[in-house]
C-alpha cells in the first residue's frame, strides 16, 4: 500500500509540470503569430494575452493550440 501511495505522489508530480504558461502582449498592428514561436503553438496549455485582438487571432488561438487550457483575455481589446 506504500509504495502505491508513492507512485501516485510521482505521477502527480509529473503530470503537474506538463503545464506550460505564457503572458503575451499584442500592439495594435500587430498579430499573436509575431509573439509565439513555432514551437510554442502545440504545448501552451494556459494562455494570457493584453493588447489588440483580430478574428485571425482567434482563429489563429483555436486551430492551432490543442492542449490549451485556460485563456486569459480580461485586459484585450477586441477588434474589427
Amino acid at each position: 500500500m506504500k509504495y502505491i501511495f508513492i507512485l501516485l505522489m510521482i505521477f502527480g508530480v509529473q503530470i503537474g509540470s506538463s503545464q506550460k504558461s505564457k503572458v503575451i502582449h499584442v500592439p495594435h498592428r500587430h498579430t499573436i503569430l509575431e509573439f509565439i514561436s513555432d514551437s510554442d503553438w502545440g504545448t501552451i496549455t494556459h494562455l494570457t494575452i493584453t493588447g489588440e485582438l483580430r478574428a485571425f487571432d482567434f482563429r489563429m488561438i483555436r486551430d492551432g493550440m490543442p492542449k490549451l487550457e485556460e485563456l486569459n483575455l480580461k485586459d484585450v481589446v477586441i477588434l474589427e
